[in-house]
């Protein structure tokens, strides 16, 4: 099931996706995290929802939570946020 969710997810969204270790040990949970690039916030909240409302849809039960990160850039192309040295 988890697979197939992975799969749905970067053929329609071209994104990339990894099942993180946080629920690894338990039966039935699963932790994924989802990354993307984007010329914009806009862009990157909507592929976020399309992606989660996917989640939502094909998980069998409830997604117990969802969230998103961003890191801008400046023109430069220097990351903004976080500290990156």
């Amino acid at each position: 099931m988890l697979r197939r969710l992975k799969d749905r997810m970067r053929a329609r969204h071209n994104v990339s996706v990894a099942e993180t270790s946080d629920y690894q040990e338990l039966w039935q949970r699963a932790g994924i995290t989802v990354a993307a690039v984007a010329d914009g916030r806009d862009a990157l909240e909507r592929l976020f929802e399309a992606v989660y409302k996917l989640a939502v849809s094909e998980v069998p039960g409830d997604v117990m939570e969802g969230g998103a990160d961003y890191l801008e850039t400046g023109e430069s192309g220097a990351a903004m946020d976080g500290d990156w040295s």
